[in-house]
C-alpha cells in the first residue's frame, strides 16, 4: 500500500517522495497551518469525520479532507535532554513553539491524519552530508484504557510503551540494502567500468535507493527504541512541501499486529526542522491529544485537557523552593543541564496528571537521561530489580492543594 495515499503532490520535488512515481495532477488540498477555523486542541479532541468511501481512492480522499473538522495542536522544542552538538544547541536556543493543524478521517477499517504546518525553506536528507531532513511523526500510546497514566511523551516509558509512525523528507538513501548486492555498494573509481558500461551501473544503483524514509518503531523509554520491521508496508505516509508548508498525510488499519485503536485514543506529535539540524531528539514535540472517532466522549478529552485549579504564583513559590537545585526552568538556570531532566517546556508536553503523578511518584515514569557510563556523576536514576528507580525524591508528602499549585505552575511552562 505504499502509493495509495500519495494524494497532493504538485511539483517535481514533492514527486521525489514518491518512490518512482510520475507527478500526479490531482486535485490539491489548499491548507494553512494558521488556518482559523481550527479549534484548539486544549478546547477539545480531534474529531475523526467518517468517510464512507474507499481510502485508497486519492480524488475522494481529496474532497474529504477538505471538509474535515481542524484542531490546532501547539508542539514545543524537546529540551528535556539537551544534544551534545553545541551548534544545535545554539539554533534552538531561542525556538518557539510551532502550531501545527491536524484533520483527521475513518472508516470501519482504517484511520488517516492530516498534518500541516508553515515551514518556508524545505529541507531533504540526501542533498549532502552536512543535510539534515524535515519530517513528522505520530505517536501512539499502545495502552491508554486508563488516562491518567499514559506514556511518557518522549518515546514512551518502562511498562507504558508507544508505537512510533515516522515519516523523513529524503532524496535517496542507500543505507544496506539487505539483498545481498554489495557489488551495487562500491565506488565508482573502484570499479573497472567506463562509458556506457558505467552508465548502466548507475542506473542500477539508483533503482535501489530509497526516497521514501517511512518507518515504524516501538519503544518503552529513550534508548529502547526498536524498529518495527514488519510494519513498514502496514501504514502509509508522505510528505509534501507546498507555498512554504508543509503536509503530511499518515493512514493505517484500525487494528493490526502492532496496535489496536479504540473509539478514542491519544495522540502526539513530532516535527523535524533540518535547517535548525534537528534529528533524533533534537525536535518540536506536542503533548498528548484525544482523538475520537465521531462523536465519542469519553475519559481521555478530560483527561489530556485538564487544567489544575492550583495557584500559579504559590506553584512557581514552591517549584523554586523544591525543584530549581536540579532542573532548569523558568528563570531558574542554576543547575547543571546534566543534573535533571530541562522543565523549560514541561507544561507543552504535559498532561496535569502526568505532572501530579510524577511529583508523587517520581519511579513511575523514568526519563533516563544521559549516557551513565559517559556522565557517572549525573545518574537520573538507579537500578533495583531490574526496574529503574528514579533518584528524584516523592513530594507525596504535600497537600493536595500544593500539589495543584505545582501542576498549574509547571503547565505554563511553555
Amino acid at each position: 500500500m505504499k502509493k495509495l495515499l500519495k494524494i497532493a503532490v504538485a511539483s517535481p520535488i514533492a514527486a521525489l517522495l514518491m518512490s518512482g512515481c510520475a507527478p500526479s495532477t490531482e486535485k490539491t488540498v489548499e491548507l494553512s497551518s494558521s488556518d482559523t477555523s481550527c479549534k484548539s486542541a486544549e478546547q477539545g479532541a480531534v474529531v475523526a469525520s467518517k468517510f464512507d468511501g474507499n481510502m485508497n481512492d486519492a480524488a475522494s480522499l481529496a474532497s474529504a479532507w477538505k471538509n474535515a473538522s481542524c484542531t490546532s495542536v501547539m508542539l514545543y522544542p524537546q529540551k528535556t535532554v539537551h544534544s551534545n552538538d553545541k551548534n544545535t544547541n545554539g539554533l534552538m536556543a531561542d525556538a518557539k513553539g510551532v502550531k501545527a493543524s491536524v484533520k483527521a478521517l475513518y472508516n470501519d477499517q482504517k484511520i488517516a491524519l492530516m498534518v500541516y504546518w508553515d515551514d518556508s525553506e524545505a529541507s531533504y536528507q540526501g542533498e549532502s552530508a552536512d543535510k539534515y531532513s524535515d519530517g513528522f511523526a505520530i505517536q501512539f500510546a499502545k495502552d491508554s484504557s486508563d488516562p491518567k497514566k499514559l506514556p511518557y511523551v518522549g518515546m514512551g516509558s518502562d511498562d507504558r510503551p508507544v508505537v512510533i509512525y515516522m515519516q523523513k523528507s529524503t532524496k535517496a538513501s542507500f543505507e544496506p540494502n539487505g539483498n545481498g548486492k554489495h557489488d551495487m555498494q562500491l565506488d565508482e573509481q573502484s570499479l573497472n567500468k567506463f562509458g556506457e558500461e558505467l552508465k548502466d551501473y548507475d542506473k542500477e544503483v539508483a533503482k535501489l535507493g530509497d526516497s521514501d524514509f517511512q518507518k515504524a518503531f516501538v519503544a518503552e523509554g529513550f534508548r529502547s527504541t526498536t524498529e518495527l520491521r514488519d510494519a513498514k508496508n502496514s501504514f502509509n505516509a508522505d510528505m509534501v512541501h507546498e507555498n512554504g508548508k508543509w503536509r503530511g498525510t499518515f493512514v493505517k488499519d484500525i487494528k493490526d499486529a502492532n496496535l489496536e485503536l479504540s473509539s478514542e485514543f491519544p495522540i502526539a506529535l513530532a516535527i523535524w526542522d533540518g535547517n535548525k539540524e534537528n534529528r533524533d531528539g533534537q525536535k518540536w514535540l506536542s503533548s498528548w491529544v484525544a482523538v475520537e472517532l465521531g462523536k465519542t466522549q469519553g475519559n481521555l478529552e478530560k483527561a489530556v485537557t485538564s487544567v489544575p485549579n492550583g495557584n500559579v504564583a504559590n506553584g512557581k513559590t514552591l517549584a523554586v523552593e523544591n525543584c530549581a537545585a536540579c532542573h532548569i526552568f523558568d528563570d531558574q538556570k542554576m543547575a547543571s543541564a546534566m543534573q535533571a531532566p530541562d522543565l523549560s517546556a514541561l507544561g507543552g508536553q504535559s498532561t496535569a496528571e502526568y505532572i501530579i503523578e510524577s511529583l508523587k511518584n517520581p519511579s513511575a515514569v523514568v526519563v533516563p537521561g544521559y549516557n551513565r557510563n559517559a556522565y557517572p556523576n549525573f545518574k537520573w536514576y538507579e537500578l533495583a530489580d531490574g526496574k529503574r528507580v528514579s533518584t528524584m525524591p516523592a513530594y507525596d508528602w504535600m497537600s493536595e492543594e500544593q500539589l495543584n499549585d505545582l501542576a498549574a505552575y509547571f503547565k505554563t511552562l511553555k
